[in-house]
């Protein structure tokens, strides 16, 4: 069997150090705000090349912090793709706005500023653009567009650690804030749920800072609405252990998207990513007519893969709107398949080998 992303050997050759730095959390009993939290904050902040990282408890509390901190008049209006986690629109609800769905590119994964504009409103107040599956997306002319209206950018960077634009600028830096995600399956995952946002703006920061904590800015003295959104200890000590080797997975991740794209892009029926140096390859999403006879086949064959994502979100039943066309479309043909560094190169040669066999 070919895992879609084996975890444990991924981190075999760490188990050491990830333990020593489990037991100085646990030596030290500060489970909560710990040390070890400003140590990564800083270590990210450095990182992604921005003046601050916060550590959240999930990716999708770093939406939610970030849309809170916005201050915006509740049902203003936030464009973002309904080809996307659920968690991108639904902190946009939870923080008392209104998602409005923009249809993707028919050849990307991803909305380009025409989309965007179709559906904009005087009631627009942010835009969220998601680096979906680690592809980078461009945002440049959307940037411009969003500033020269007053309306924030957000970037939902939760599959984009370690990305960069053509221009080298990392994910998380093109707007006012980028909100990433830890899970495991992600591109530096810790052991359970972890996150954060990252920004320039020293003023936002501090509301995300006070956000997290139950909109305390001193104990027990609450002066916004917050939650309980901190980042562990633990799990902010497992991410500095790991930190240090995200560079050179991704290196592997792209290797191994390299391989694919010289070995499947001749199936006339099959479309591959487009492949480019930026991207981190988080997931390798491949679209066929063909998804479901295919994907039977690779779980025949012993081959791990996942449907990212199955529904669009304006499909789904607390957020139905009007029909998107490609992104409706790209949910019945997308397929993801094993692309991690823990992949070998026998084993992607057989994923490569498999997914040949099924069209010839």
């Amino acid at each position: 069997m070919i895992s879609l992303l084996d975890i444990p050997k991924l981190l075999t050759p760490h188990y050491s150090s990830l333990l020593e730095g489990i037991g100085k959390v646990v030596h030290a009993g500060q489970f909560i705000n710990g040390p070890q939290v400003e140590e990564f904050e800083k270590a990210c902040a450095e990182y992604i090349g921005v003046k601050h990282f916060i550590g959240l408890s999930s990716g999708t509390d770093a939406l939610l912090a970030s849309f809170m901190a916005l201050d915006l008049d509740a049902e203003d209006e936030v464009i973002v793709t309904p080809f996307t986690f659920i968690s991108s629109v639904t902190s946009i609800v939870r923080a008392g706005l209104k998602p409005v769905f923009c249809d993707i590119h028919p050849d990307k994964f991803v909305p380009t500023l025409e989309e965007i504009q179709k559906v904009w409103t005087p009631r627009t107040k942010a835009v969220l653009v998601v680096h979906l599956y680690g592809e980078v997306v461009e945002v440049g002319d959307i940037k411009d567009w969003c500033r020269g209206r007053g309306v924030v950018l957000l970037e939902d960077c939760a599959q984009t650690l370690g990305g960069r634009t053509a221009s080298g600028s990392h994910v998380g830096t093109q707007g006012l804030a980028g909100a990433f995600s830890f899970f495991p399956a992600k591109n530096l995952g810790c052991f359970g749920d972890g996150g954060g946002v990252s920004t320039n703006d020293s003023a936002f920061a501090q509301k995300i800072k006070h956000i997290r904590s139950h909109g305390c800015p001193t104990k027990y003295y609450p002066t916004r609405l917050g939650g309980n959104f901190r980042l562990d200890t633990i799990q902010a000590a497992i991410l500095n252990t790991l930190l240090p080797h995200l560079d050179k997975w991704l290196l592997s991740r792209r290797a191994n998207a390299l391989y694919y794209e010289e070995t499947l892009n001749d199936i006339d029926s099959l479309q591959l990513p487009f492949y480019n140096s930026t991207h981190t390859w988080n997931q390798y999403t491949i679209c066929t007519p063909e998804r479901d006879e295919l994907k039977k086949y690779l779980d025949e064959n012993k081959i791990g893969n996942a449907i990212y994502y199955p529904t669009p979100l304006n499909r789904t039943p607390i957020f139905t709107q009007l029909p998107m066309k490609e992104s409706e479309k790209r949910c019945l043909e997308c397929l993801s398949i094993p692309v991690s560094p823990s992949l070998s190169e026998e084993e992607r040669e057989q994923v490569s080998t498999t997914i040949r066999g099924f069209f010839e």
